[in-house]
């Protein structure tokens, strides 16, 4: 399960001898992770005696924890080394900024999930859904993008990665990758919000590319369309997780056209979620 910045995460071990749960004399845990800034580590060196970072009291023993404060998107190695007995172990733990253009409880309603105790695999499955309806409509969720990379080398013309874009000042700078090469700022730019393009205002290409852009992508308001053919999504991922309301094991006769050439093998969106979709989706063009 991925965690939302901020979240504490309980970093723990077990350790044991032939089987048998010993305290350590000590045991440190290192925290790795990687951020533009390169990558970063933090190590604990964790002794004897009962509080947070430190070995629990003798019940139970062996048990080692740690409470990891979350404070930015990344993948994080959680790495253990006991001093005596015990073996080193570690494990990865995601963070990353979670979106959903529906709240959990109208997913969670949707599927007609109620107990809370699944509200967790809902939860990543809407973040799925939403990131698969956005491959089709656009950036949805608004969000701020920096130094996204656009190829070229001479453009009249530059569409952003992740449009649309919430209003016509959401583009904070773009600049060449050469160094001393030209950059511009939003007094430099004609923004088209719904396309995701941009053009000078002195009808001059852009040069000297590649260029980076830093600007918001998203929605402001998120349209019945787009909520419609993203519960279509969700309610096409959830078809594992239904037990005995699971999809049927014999192949409807949709499924025999898929496998037919109609349309190439792998998982696509739901045709109904193309159909909610309409007009909403959003063109893909270099």
């Amino acid at each position: 399960m991925a965690y939302d910045i901020g979240q504490v995460y309980e970093a723990s071990v077990d350790i044991t001898a032939d089987g048998i749960p010993v305290n350590p004399s000590q045991c440190v845990l290192t925290v790795t992770w990687r951020n533009p800034a390169g990558p970063q580590t933090s190590a604990f060196a964790l002794t004897p005696g009962p509080g947070q970072g430190q070995l629990p009291p003798p019940a139970p023993a062996g048990h080692v924890f740690y409470d990891w404060t979350f404070t930015e998107p990344a993948l994080y190695k959680f790495a253990w080394v006991p001093a005596g007995p015990g073996a080193p172990t570690s494990d990865y733990v995601s963070c990353r900024n979670y979106i959903a253009v529906m709240p959990l409880a109208e997913a969670a309603d949707w599927l007609g999930v109620r107990d809370s105790r699944q509200f967790p695999k809902v939860r990543m499955a809407l973040a799925l859904a939403t990131k698969l309806a956005e491959d089709v409509v656009g950036t949805t969720v608004c969000r701020r993008f920096v130094d996204d990379f656009i190829p070229g080398s001479t453009r009249p013309v530059i569409r952003l990665p992740h449009a649309p874009l919430p209003d016509s000042s959401s583009v904070e700078s773009v600049r060449s990758v050469i160094d001393g090469g030209p950059a511009w700022g939003p007094a430099d730019l004609y923004v088209n919000p719904a396309a995701g393009t941009i053009r000078l205002k002195s009808q001059l290409p852009f040069y000297f590319g590649p260029w980076l852009a830093t600007y918001t992508g998203g929605r402001i308001e998120v349209s019945e369309a787009v909520v419609g053919g993203t519960r279509e999504i969700l309610w096409d991922i959830w078809a594992t997780q239904r037990w005995l309301f699971a999809d049927s094991t014999e192949p409807e006769m949709g499924d025999v056209a898929l496998f037919e050439g109609r349309l190439p093998p792998g998982w696509t969106p739901p045709r109904r979620a193309m159909e909610w979709f309409g007009s909403e989706q959003q063109p893909s063009f270099g």
